[in-house]
């Protein structure tokens, strides 16, 4: 049987139950911090906007998120420890204001119509 690290390592989005509150609160912060990175990056990307560079880039970040997102959302409906549905509801309420700022950000979104005036 393979260690807990290198299990982990071979099916990274394989839905996990031992999440503790603790690691919860991490992972949301990581994900977080990952994905305002992923998103910055695109939108402070000095090329023209093509379909890798906006398109691609954006789909990728909103399936890599919504992957790591509803696992640990998915806690709050089943788990039997009280701390991690508490723990898993934060996480939604914080990722939900996390994608509620960004698609209200207007540097995103003039990102999105420069790519979609030089795709037409």
């Amino acid at each position: 049987m393979l260690a807990k690290a290198e299990e982990l390592a071979k099916y990274p989005n394989a839905l996990r139950w031992d999440h503790t509150p603790e690691e919860m609160r991490a992972l949301t912060k990581q994900l977080i911090d990952n994905s305002t990175k992923t998103i910055n990056d695109m939108i402070n990307n000095k090329e023209p906007r093509t379909f890798e560079n906006v398109i691609q880039v954006l789909a990728k970040f909103e399936n890599d998120f919504d992957i790591q997102s509803s696992q640990l959302g998915f806690l709050s409906q089943v788990s039997i420890n009280k701390e991690v549905r508490e723990a898993s509801k934060d996480h939604e309420k914080v990722t939900g204001e996390f994608m509620t700022d960004l698609w209200m950000r207007e540097d995103f979104y003039n990102c999105v119509k420069e790519y979609k005036k030089l795709a037409d």
